[in-house]
């Protein structure tokens, strides 16, 4: 055959094989080693980058842990109970975050707000606790949601769990306008819908990027204390943008009630670095940080974070609802 039918055939081959072969290795994952579900309760949205279906309901097996999450969101897209009206003797307490304050990998009955109800409640102190974190949002799309919100949710106390990511995610949302995972490639949404192979795939290439980040930062910030966790240091600059977009969203907050409390903890409640800056931050805007350090260092560091997962344990999820109770309780009984 001539040289360019050959070069044809060969390539229709060549791609006939690897269809075979990667049909052949599906078929075989999805009898020897399912892989784990996506995510489906999601949605793009153009004003907070992504946002959660509402009234929606999955159960998340986590592979090979055994633990599978049920994930159930209201009518507000949130993974709470239903909002009630707000009645005249309670305080509401709005609590903002990413995926540690949505309680992904837990049950919600050992998320910090559900153990913090429950302390409130003992001391029967009448409070209304509305939870609208969403897994990868960073501090502009919590307090932006928030601020757009004030009306219905009719917060008296915000609680902020700050993740270390957090200023990385709000430069790429600033930058793009989009958090969202979005479709690169034409066939990626049913690949990830669908092929166990690519899920093996992608997720073993996340884990590798992953520790290459962990890697190149050490390296190229030695001596700086890093989050391992988003693998990630938060420059000067990034510091300085988190704080303006919380004295923003104060400043707003307190105008819609002037008696309002800003509270603020940290996902990495050890990390030097974060303890300071959020500490400093909160002194600036008269608003409290909670310092969760001491009684997390009393907890081993396998017991603080899920081992199928990285996130925070239920005994990490006591440990904040502990150290939330006390100034709660001091501002609640206050008013």
């Amino acid at each position: 055959l001539p040289w360019p039918k050959q070069i044809a055939y060969g390539s229709v081959a060549v791609a006939f094989g690897l269809v075979v072969a990667a049909g052949i290795a599906e078929i075989a994952l999805r009898l020897m080693l399912p892989q784990q579900e996506p995510m489906r309760w999601m949605l793009p949205n153009a004003r907070y980058g992504h946002v959660m279906k509402p009234n929606f309901h999955q159960a998340y097996a986590f592979g090979g842990s055994g633990y599978v999450m049920d994930v159930k969101t209201n009518a507000s897209g949130f993974r709470d109970s239903a909002i009630a009206p707000k009645q005249p003797d309670e305080k509401t307490v709005l609590f903002l975050g990413d995926s540690f304050a949505f309680g992904h990998a837990i049950d919600v009955v050992d998320r910090f707000d559900t153990v913090l109800k429950t302390l409130c409640d003992e001391e029967g102190l009448s409070s209304r606790f509305i939870n609208t974190a969403v897994g990868g949002w960073g501090t502009l799309q919590q307090t932006r949601h928030a601020r757009d919100h004030f009306s219905e949710l009719e917060p008296d106390i915000v609680v902020l769990t700050f993740c270390g990511n957090d200023p990385s995610d709000d430069a790429y949302f600033q930058q793009k306008g989009q958090s969202f995972d979005a479709v690169m490639f034409p066939g990626k949404l049913f690949l990830r819908n669908h092929s166990h192979l690519y899920r093996l795939l992608n997720h073993r290439a996340f884990l590798l990027l992953h520790r290459y980040y962990i890697w190149r930062t050490r390296k190229e910030t030695v001596g700086v204390e890093m989050d391992t966790q988003s693998a990630n240091v938060i420059s000067d600059a990034q510091w300085n943008a988190t704080a303006e977009i919380l004295a923003r969203f104060h400043d707003d907050f307190i105008a819609y009630n002037p008696n309002g409390k800003l509270f603020i903890q940290a996902t990495a409640p050890t990390h030097n670095e974060i303890k300071s800056r959020l500490s400093s931050i909160a002194e600036d805007l008269d608003a409290r940080y909670v310092d969760l350090s001491a009684e997390t260092e009393k907890l081993r560091l396998k017991v603080r974070y899920l081992s199928f997962d990285g996130h925070w344990s239920p005994a990490m999820h006591r440990v904040a609802a502990q150290g939330l109770f006390a100034p709660l309780r001091e501002f609640l009984t206050a008013q």
